[in-house]
């Protein structure tokens, strides 16, 4: 029975059709059972890790369907790995993509500079004394984290730890933020963290005496847009463009007598001040 009609009969075979939602589930499954003997390598005396590797321990890194391999480049590692493959084939019934298979022997840190480091994971504290040492308390089973701990610290407290100008930019930043961490307030306060170091961070200034046309604004998004542009100086009126450069006429193209301006267009036009006197 397919949807409700008979259909010729079929003989069942393994794997599911495209688009299941069962289908990740059981992929992750299979794939976790590939991992854990890759995990074994660390164990297995014929096989050693890459240089880059060693400190962390790490065999492969996996995404999704994407798996990458690290090992020394000698004939032992490889066998090791191809033995781990031999024995996933056997168990799960797949096999590699040879034609897709890619073999690198590149340096490592480019791709833990741009792909590893590059992505931030999301972290939140709450109080003074847990944001002070970010760094030092931040999840130490996370890769990048423990990259860090084992390639620029070394076990340095976080004020005496240098920048290297050979990290990635985000792991200068990162380092960097150091010299703000008097900024963290000492109590705590009903804005968010994130909301107090900002406003610590931005100089004093008035507020914006526009600000109840923005804000709260009830008003279509294009509305809004050109609101913010008129309250700016930034909307793109004929006396603006004269002045730019380009050629045009720059009469009011409302009342046909005046010169456009944004003070002209919105208050001293006679049709604008129709349109108020109506509101």
């Amino acid at each position: 029975m397919v949807v409700g009609e008979l259909s010729e009969p079929f003989n069942v075979a393994r794997g599911l059709r495209q688009g299941d939602p069962i289908s990740p589930f059981l992929f992750a499954i299979a794939m976790e059972y590939l991992s854990r003997q890759l995990n074994e390598l660390k164990e297995d005396r014929l096989y050693q890790f890459h240089p880059k590797c060693a400190k962390l321990g790490i065999t492969h890194l996996s995404f999704a369907d994407d798996l990458l391999l690290f090992a020394k480049g000698n004939l032992s590692s490889i066998n090791a790995l191809y033995k781990c493959f031999r024995q996933f084939s056997e168990a799960s019934g797949l096999q590699a993509n040879l034609v897709k298979r890619k073999n690198s022997i590149s340096q490592i840190c480019a791709v833990w500079n741009s792909s590893i480091l590059g992505s931030v994971i999301p972290y939140s504290c709450k109080g003074s004394e847990n944001c002070r040492c970010l760094l030092q308390k931040l999840c130490m089973d996370k890769l990048w984290i423990r990259w860090i701990h084992a390639y620029y610290d070394k076990g340095k407290p976080l004020m005496e730890t240098s920048i290297p100008a050979q990290a990635s930019w985000i792991t200068r930043k990162i380092l960097e933020a150091k010299k703000q961490l008097h900024l963290i307030p000492a109590t705590k306060t009903t804005r968010s963290l994130k909301h107090s170091i900002y406003h610590q961070v931005l100089p004093e200034m008035r507020p914006a005496t526009w600000k109840c046309l923005m804000f709260k604004n009830d008003s279509r998004l294009k509305e809004i847009f050109i609101m913010w542009l008129q309250l700016q100086g930034r909307l793109a009126t004929t006396d603006r463009l004269v002045r730019w450069g380009l050629t045009m006429d720059t009469t009011c193209t409302l009342c046909q007598t005046q010169l456009e301006t944004r003070e002209h267009l919105f208050v001293e036009c006679e049709f604008a001040k129709a349109i108020w006197m109506k509101m």
